[in-house]
């Protein structure tokens, strides 16, 4: 007999038991030791934390960090090959992608809304643009949303004047929150679901001044992840609707009536055979397919065009310092860890751990492409990070 801490434990040394996903499979707790306790002993007593630690709001339940297509395809025919069958073709419908900061509203089954941001949570006395603020006002609605079987998140961009510079949702006379997906279920009990259908959301919504709901944008793209001529030709339909977009966002003009530049697409994947209205798939197979799109000016990785079906292949650690370390995400870095703060060197570790990670995180590609080892090119990316800052500080 074995012991297992399942997923919302919390053992003694406060670690807390999430739902997670090892080497691709779903795991749903930890195992501890052999035990001669009968099946179904509660054993939290004499593994758990003696006291649970009030975590005032709780912690933010975050959005996925979504890929580029080239990762996608890499990770979607790797478990193919593993799995001994073909690689799948799949469905996408796009939305575009609003440049704002990503915002979210946790409604809990005793009623309770959070507002968070992309990695905390948010209170009017430490808000991030006003969001926790416009939430705090319209309480009372989102509280009548609660389900009392479950969690559940709408996960969007708090957007508007003052909150990014020379785009289009800096024209709009006001902040606005547009909700791109709604999450059912807590991710650390529960393999919760992704509503992503526009027409579903707007159904779970009231309408509130403020509050909006990303459609669809363009066609339905079918790729073939076996067929690299196949998805060629779709990837060039897609990167072309992404060039329109960066040279005047739709949606905003369409919902405000102002031009001006757009960020790109963000493509979800669909459930086989649907059409129109769908309901909330299971999360993984929803976050694990998606894929973004940037335009040129927004790419945080400088690429030929913004989707591609194979990594670049970079000559030097100095191309790859060239590639990732862009001036979009060294500013989104200064938005992720200062926040509206003005950039200080008293936050010059967090900024360059959040810098290294995220590249690690997104270049694993193109660093195996090129026969470059993250070892290799860390100090380069550090160094570049930390001058840029330093100027960004003290001009």
């Amino acid at each position: 007999m074995i012991a297992v801490a399942v997923a919302g434990a919390v053992l003694e040394d406060g670690t807390k038991i999430r739902r997670a996903k090892l080497r691709g499979v779903p795991s749903g707790g930890l195992v501890i030791e052999p035990v001669q306790d009968p099946v179904g002993t509660d054993l939290t007593e004499r593994y758990g934390a003696p006291v649970l630690a009030d975590d005032g709001p709780g912690a933010p339940v975050k959005w996925t960090k979504i890929q580029l297509l080239h990762a996608v395809r890499g990770e979607l025919v790797a478990a193919a090959e593993y799995a001994e069958r073909p690689a799948p073709t799949l469905r996408y419908r796009a939305k575009v992608k609003l440049h704002g900061t990503n915002a979210g509203i946790q409604i809990h089954p005793d009623g309770r809304v959070i507002a968070q941001g992309r990695n905390r949570t948010l209170t009017i006395a430490d808000d991030q643009y006003g969001f926790a603020a416009w939430v705090a006002e319209r309480r009372d609605v989102f509280t009548s949303l609660a389900q009392p079987d479950g969690l559940i998140v709408l996960f969007g961009e708090w957007a508007g004047p003052g909150i990014q510079k020379k785009v289009a949702t800096t024209k709009v006379p006001a902040k606005f929150f547009a909700v791109f997906a709604v999450q059912i279920g807590d991710p650390i009990l529960e393999a919760s679901r992704i509503a992503a259908c526009p027409s579903h959301i707007a159904g779970m919504l009231p309408e509130i001044d403020g509050l909006h709901v990303l459609p669809w944008f363009g066609p339905t793209f079918e790729l073939d992840f076996g067929d690299a001529e196949q998805m060629q030709g779709e990837v060039d339909r897609i990167n072309a609707q992404v060039d329109a977009v960066e040279q005047c966002d739709p949606w905003v003009e369409a919902t405000f009536g102002v031009r001006g530049v757009g960020e790109g697409l963000v493509l979800y994947p669909l459930p086989d055979g649907a059409e129109g209205d769908f309901e909330p798939q299971p999360r993984d197979e929803v976050t694990d397919a998606m894929f973004k799109a940037k335009g040129e000016k927004h790419q945080v990785m400088k690429s030929d065009r913004p989707v591609m079906i194979d990594p670049t292949v970079l000559a030097s650690i100095d191309a790859f310092v060239d590639a990732f370390v862009t001036e979009a995400r060294l500013e989104q870095a200064v938005g992720e860890v200062f926040g509206t703060e003005a950039p200080s060197l008293k936050q010059m570790g967090p900024f360059l751990k959040w810098i290294g990670q995220d590249i690690l995180a997104e270049g694993q590609a193109e660093l195996e492409a090129s026969g470059l080892a993250w070892k290799q090119v860390s100090r380069a990316v550090t160094l570049h990070a930390r001058s840029w800052l330093l100027g960004r500080v003290r001009s």
